[in-house]
């Protein structure tokens, strides 16, 4: 017999702990992204002063994170709605870490001078 509660914690503490895990450095590279941004919705401009760039995402942190919410959505009994939005949310995440991290390596490299932040805009857009 299943002890619902006991899978019921299980899934609450992945999920927890991956929200806890991704949102601060997603929230802290944007930060850091809009602080040298005249317009954080129209992106760079190729006139900026400085480009200080944006902070990446731990690659590993997305991965342990996607594989633990998917495990804990496959666990029965569901907690649904939560379950659904688990899933919605470290979807979401990935590809917003995914393209922060292309974002970062863009800047780090400084591409963006010989580019004229063409990336940068274009990323800006479809984030």
């Amino acid at each position: 017999m299943v002890d619902e509660q006991a899978v019921f914690d299980e899934k609450m503490d992945v999920y927890i702990k991956c929200y806890n895990k991704l949102q601060i450095p997603v929230q802290s590279s944007l930060a850091r992204y809009a602080d040298w941004l005249k317009d954080f919705k129209q992106g760079p401009t190729g006139e900026e002063r400085t480009v200080y760039g944006i902070y990446g995402i731990s690659e590993s942190n997305l991965a342990e994170c996607e594989k633990g919410v998917k495990s804990a959505v496959a666990l029965t009994p569901a907690l649904q709605p939560i379950d659904g939005v688990a899933v919605s949310y470290i979807d979401a995440a990935v590809a917003l870490g995914n393209t922060i991290n292309e974002m970062d390596k863009y800047y780090t490299q400084e591409n963006y001078k010989t580019m004229r932040l063409r990336k940068g805009k274009r990323c800006t857009r479809h984030s």
